[in-house]
């Protein structure tokens, strides 16, 4: 029996992808200083790469940033880990979703910051739970994934999204927002950076919507202020600038127009496998699709022992235990990328997953998930 490997999220393998990438390579062959701006940092960005970031960011549902509030980083992790030690500090506080991204533990254990977690339900981070959290712990900064969010698949509705904003203003918390499938779906809801812009920072890599390899990060931040707060303490430090030789790829391929062909045919591809998903799994909750993963349970079987059955069936994925900020926080679930194998590949370990958990039973409505 062939194993079949979900656990990786990126951007899925497309046709037309080396001919996109050969056309800029191409037109910067032909035109650019290479030589010349090899000699130098990047530092926040060219005018040229602040107009592409531009640009890109805009073909989510997001307004035209100013270029003032946006520069570019060496992935999301570099500068995370930068706007974290600046904006909290060792000893302070931050507001999460009650299971999240596992490297947000590692960083807050380098950090000397403090997790305080939050409810979830099938709309995300629940704003009474936020506010109580608030309340008690006061922290100084809320880090969370409104969109398709990690692992849970679930995105915050606009509504909601607007009534955590008014709690962080009234709380003087600020909103660090990640945003790694922002671009990958046309319909998710403005983000916060958008809707309460002086109180938020939003950080989008390009590694699932371009190339995981340019190692290119946008951010988006409150104002220009806020961008030299950061600087004063890591300006001249080179290890979070952008590679060179990736920003001109990446701004040439969004100037010219192949990040957009790219873009599209990835939105097609990831489309064409969540429909796969709804086809061998009916029934499950839209709430569970995000999109390029998304989130599985069982009636029956915990997360850890779905995964345990999984790889029994050759099927490699992930226990929604590996994402919880504290031990036991009652999240029982799978979440299964999407993106990382062939369709075929796809089909046949959606297919093995469908009878592990049986009919009815795949991404049921999640139920809240408590710290």
């Amino acid at each position: 029996m062939n194993m079949i490997d979900l656990r990786r999220i990126t951007s899925p393998s497309v046709a037309g992808a080396d001919e996109y990438l050969r056309r800029t390579l191409l037109s910067l062959a032909k035109s650019w200083d290479g030589a010349d701006e090899m000699r130098h940092h990047r530092r926040l960005g060219s005018r040229d790469d602040l107009l592409a970031a531009q640009r890109y960011l805009a073909r989510g549902n997001r307004g035209l940033i100013p270029t003032d509030r946006l520069f570019l980083a060496n992935g999301t992790w570099n500068v995370l880990l930068i706007l974290l030690e600046t904006l909290v500090g060792r000893g302070n506080s931050i507001a999460v979703e009650a299971s999240t991204y596992s490297q947000v533990r590692d960083a807050a254990n380098i950090l000397g910051i403090r997790l305080v977690p939050v409810s979830l339900d099938a709309d995300g981070l629940i704003p009474e739970a936020f506010d109580a959290a608030c309340h008690v712990h006061r922290p100084k900064l809320l880090y969370c994934v409104p969109n398709a969010q990690n692992p849970t698949a679930c995105t915050i509705p606009s509504g909601r999204r607007a009534q955590i904003a008014e709690i962080a203003r009234r709380h003087e918390v600020v909103i660090l927002e990640d945003d790694p499938q922002g671009l990958v779906r046309e319909d998710f809801p403005p983000g916060f950076s958008d809707i309460a812009p002086d109180i938020s920072w939003t950080v989008m890599g390009l590694s699932k919507c371009f190339f995981v390899g340019a190692r290119i990060a946008y951010v988006v931040a409150p104002d220009r202020a806020a961008i030299e707060q950061v600087m004063s303490r890591f300006g001249a430090m080179a290890m979070w600038y952008a590679s060179v030789p990736s920003a001109a790829m990446a701004t040439r391929a969004i100037l010219e127009g192949a990040a957009d062909d790219l873009l599209q045919a990835i939105r097609l591809e990831a489309g064409r496998r969540r429909e796969l998903v709804v086809k061998l799994m009916p029934g499950i909750s839209t709430s569970c699709i995000g999109a390029l993963h998304v989130w599985l349970k069982s009636d029956v079987l915990s997360g850890d022992e779905l995964v345990d059955q999984a790889r029994m069936e050759g099927v490699l994925i992930r226990s929604g235990s590996e994402f919880a900020v504290e031990n036991a926080n009652g999240l029982d679930g799978i979440r299964v990328s999407l993106a990382d194998v062939s369709p075929g590949s796809l089909e046949e370990g959606l297919a093995r997953l469908a009878r592990i958990i049986g009919p009815g039973r795949c991404g049921a409505a999640m139920q809240t998930v408590k710290p």
